[in-house]
């Protein structure tokens, strides 16, 4: 099953105006894993479609536009240790003005992660290569590797995707091989990886290489130990080169509720390479890694009963889990894909999990440590089809005796959650209020869609840094896009410059405490309100420089733009097929959608374009197209125009003017959401993670305080509003690192109304954000 877009999806160009379905979810159609066709989830699961490790992101074409970017790049696509050496390639990148045969390649290495020295590459390559082989290595010594694409101005792509590895003595495996052999020649090669382990007992650390053929076994791994696959049998003088997992299929294969490979505690890198792992619907897991540091990449994890990947950690020694995983497929497991609990440092890059009989990816419970940080970041992985909540998180209360806060760092950047049957990702803090946590959930340049109930679910019973921004939310079917409950008051989520639209419900739900700002977003042809709270005060949610159209948010302070009314028969929109008849298709659709006598759906993840004509109300008639795509609960784009509108376009047939003389009220520009800020780290803007007091009715009109805490230290103190009333007063303003404090020293009478508003420089090219907050003053003693 090839997950490579098809040629007209992957010529696009991001650079350039493009069609609006490709603006919106261009990230969709090239994350890794996405397919032509979903997989049938009626095939059996005991012998699934092996699905494709051919992952590209990249299109493959991108134009000149006259302004001039840096490469779009991932980094690595295989690491392969070698006994001291290090074999290295990637996808070619590409770039607006460079030829992909001018651009070079800087290579980064370091003996710790996250430590290069990105002004001394350890070695440039030729213009246009894709390998590169690293000499005079030391066995044993652990490399973290980072690859950067320049292009003939010298501007280098910036990405941070690493890969570690160790080069060791290489033991080769061939089930093909000669009975004796002892494994130190690809002529001399063990039959079986078991075989192999056992010839590596006592040696410091080893790398495993083994030929294409299935091997029915159960392994135990042991720390400093690297198995590789997608040799070509015999181990051909180029194999180096050679080495395909996808052409050459290394297939270890599960026993009846079994698990196949076992990692063991340990403190020395463990390392899975271009492995398939059947489990035929019976063996249970496919990995188990307990208490190590380990790499997983480019492997197939298929149909095992249970989860595919297990993480665990010994909470009573203070074990951790530290790894990556890159470019794996885990698909129709019973389980979760991927099941992991205790004090974890994680990453996972380009990978898909798809059709699991759970999660897609469960951390439950992630158990941060005083004084220590835990992470878990996704980086371009696609996550759907899974039969419980694609990505669910929850953070429970931190251990340890350390007087320092917990740091937990929760990223995902280029993430699409699609049709799963619960919630699209769902984060959920269980630790008190007033834990000793430093707590940070940012999501970036991802897409939510078709998800059975929220696009997002964050559940906050303490504060933190909770972002959302630049995202898409569209055709997800709960009552609301993105959730939001909690106990904690304090807490504080941003919503900034996403999408959303055709939601079964609301757009976005604050439904218990905390305070919630929405800024620069479009709501575009939901069923419910645009922003739902039931704070009738107007405190605690505030929708800042949005519009769209639909029925105007509820309990929420608006400011800056409003929301279209009314329907237009000329304008583009979302609607969603509730059912697929034998000549026609029902759709849901929203009161502010008038559908056209005739026109034309555009699917989302593909851009295939079928012609429609009205059959009645809420009833279309499909005329031609491609009709694979066409189930219940799928969400298109419609338009009357045979060629769907640019993203410009379509922001001006649904947007309204913003206030602050900033053009329209919208997510801008054609980079939204966009392959190169998917692909490179964009600057983060300034903005507040929490308000102390938090947006509520004041005990006291007396000698008042507020104190802002920022994600980083602004240039200058802000020139801060202060209004009573809507008269302006005066207060005092004092900066400190990424504290500011503002104080009032005026009597306020019980009943006023203050609002507190201030400009905060985005760190960007963007515009300044709007920071405006308001409190009621009670009587003395109310609150």
């Amino acid at each position: 099953m090839s997950s490579k877009a098809p040629s007209h999806i992957r010529n696009l160009n991001p650079g350039l105006p493009c069609s609006c379905w490709s603006v919106i979810l261009l990230a969709l159609l090239c994350l890794p894993g996405c397919h032509d066709v979903p997989p049938s989830s009626s095939d059996p699961i005991s012998s699934p479609p092996a699905p494709s490790l051919e992952t590209n992101i990249i299109p493959s074409t991108l134009p000149v536009t006259g302004i001039d970017r840096p490469p779009v790049f991932t980094g690595p696509r295989s690491v392969i240790a070698m006994d001291e050496k290090l074999h290295v390639t990637w996808d070619p990148a590409l770039d607006d003005h460079t030829a992909a045969g001018e651009i070079t390649y800087r290579i980064y290495l370091a003996s710790r992660s996250g430590k290069q020295d990105f002004d001394q590459p350890s070695a440039i390559t030729s213009p246009g290569a894709t390998s590169y082989l690293l000499g005079d290595q030391a066995n044993g010594e652990e490399k973290f590797i980072v690859v950067r694409a320049f292009d003939e101005q010298g501007q280098g792509d910036g990405n941070e995707s690493e890969w570690s590895a160790v080069p060791n003595p290489i033991i080769f495996v061939d089930q093909q091989a000669q009975p004796g052999g002892d494994g130190t020649a690809p002529d001399r090669a063990v039959r079986t990886i078991d075989e192999a382990i056992g010839e590596a007992i006592g040696l410091a650390g080893v790398n495993i290489y083994v030929a294409a053929g299935k091997y029915p076994e159960q392994l135990l791994l042991f720390e400093g130990m690297g198995i590789y696959g997608g040799f070509p049998a015999g181990f051909p003088e180029d194999f180096i080169s050679a080495a395909n997992p996808q052409i050459h299929r290394t297939e270890l294969t599960a026993r009846a509720m079994s698990d196949v490979l076992i990692l063991p505690p340990g403190q020395r890198l463990a390392v899975i390479d271009g492995i398939v792992f059947n489990g035929g619907g019976e063996g249970r897991r496919a990995i188990v890694a307990d208490d190590c540091q380990f790499r997983i990449s480019r492997c197939e994890i298929l149909s095992f009963k249970d989860k595919g990947i297990q993480i665990e950690t010994d909470l009573d020694d203070e074990g951790q889990a530290t790894g990556a995983i890159h470019y794996c497929t885990l698909m129709r497991n019973g389980g979760d894909g991927i099941r992991i609990e205790g004090f974890i440092d994680l990453s996972l890059n380009n990978c898909s999990l798809l059709e699991n009989g759970q999660s897609g990816i469960a951390v439950a419970p992630m158990v941060p440590r005083r004084g220590e940080k835990a992470r878990i970041e996704l980086n371009r992985c696609r996550i759907s089809g899974n039969n419980d909540i694609g990505l669910s998180v929850r953070i429970d209360e931190p251990i340890g005796k350390d007087g320092d806060p917990a740091r937990v760092r929760i990223s995902l950047r280029g993430v699409l959650a699609h049709d799963n049957r619960d919630h699209g990702a769902s984060f959920d803090v269980r630790y008190q209020n007033d834990a000793l946590v430093d707590l940070r959930v940012r999501i970036e340049n991802s897409s939510f869609l078709e998800n059975s109930h929220s696009g997002i679910h964050i559940d906050a019973d303490a504060p933190g840094d909770l972002s959302i921004a630049h995202c898409s939310m569209l055709g997800n079917q709960g009552e609301e896009a993105i959730l939001i409950t909690g106990d904690s008051a304090s807490a504080v989520t941003r919503i900034r410059s996403c999408l959303i639209g055709a939601s079964a419900g609301s757009g976005v739900h604050l439904k218990d405490f905390g305070t919630l700002d929405v800024s620069r977003c479009l709501f575009i042809d939901n069923a419910g309100p645009a922003i739902f709270t039931p704070d009738q005060d107007l405190l605690r949610a505030r929708m800042w420089a949005s519009s769209g159209n639909g029925t105007d948010p509820v309990g929420t302070r608006i400011e800056g733009a409003n929301l279209r009314q009314g329907t237009d028969p000329s304008r583009p929109g979302f609607l969603t097929i509730t059912k697929d008849l034998t000549d026609r298709v029902e759709v849901a659709r929203s009161n502010q959608i008038l559908i056209p006598g005739q026109g034309f759906l555009f699917h989302p993840l593909t851009g295939n374009r079928i012609r429609f004509e009205r059959a009645g109300s809420d009833q279309l008639r499909l005329l031609d197209g491609d009709r694979t795509l066409v189930k219940e609960n799928s969400v298109w784009l419609f338009s009357i125009t045979p060629e769907a509108p640019t993203w410009q376009q379509f922001v001006a047939s649904t947007a309204t003017g913003c206030s602050d003389g900033n053009g329209l009220a919208a997510p801008g520009g054609v980079d939204f959401p966009g392959i190169a800020s998917i692909v490179s780290t964009a600057p983060r803007p300034l903005e507040v993670i929490s308000i102390d007091p938090h947006p509520s009715i004041l005990r006291s009109g007396k000698s008042l305080e507020w104190n802002y805490t920022l994600n980083d230290t602004p240039s200058a103190i802000p020139e801060v509003r202060f209004f009573i009333d809507g008269e302006q007063g005066q207060v005092e303003s004092i900066l400190e690192k990424e504290q500011l404090q503002v104080t009032s020293n005026v009597d306020i009478p019980p009943g006023s109304r203050i609002r507190i508003e201030w400009d905060l420089e985005s760190g960007t090219s963007a515009p300044p954000t709007r920071i405006s907050h308001e409190w009621l003053v009670g009587e003395e003693g109310e609150g």
